[in-house]
């Protein structure tokens, strides 16, 4: 329900850090885009592996690192 998924994402929201994006990261998107012929889900992977770059993280933790295997920018958990 609606109520329920409120809830979910405010319990979410105690527990992480929502990082913002900046100019700087999707001057870093429209590189990575360029550099490695993104398409489709593809620029999601790349947001937010430039999203992190730009605020300085390099650790992601994913149930998928063969989506991430493209960008050295990050260090796959």
């Amino acid at each position: 329900s609606p109520v329920k998924a409120w809830e979910n994402i405010a319990t979410f929201r105690k527990v992480i850090q929502v990082l913002d994006e900046t100019h700087d990261s999707l001057v870093r998107l429209g590189k990575m885009v360029k550099d490695h012929q993104l398409k489709g889900k593809r620029i999601h992977d790349a947001n937010l592996v430039a999203v992190m770059h730009t605020h300085g993280l390099v650790h992601l933790k994913t149930w998928n690192p063969k989506d991430f295997a493209p960008f050295s920018e990050v260090l796959l958990v």
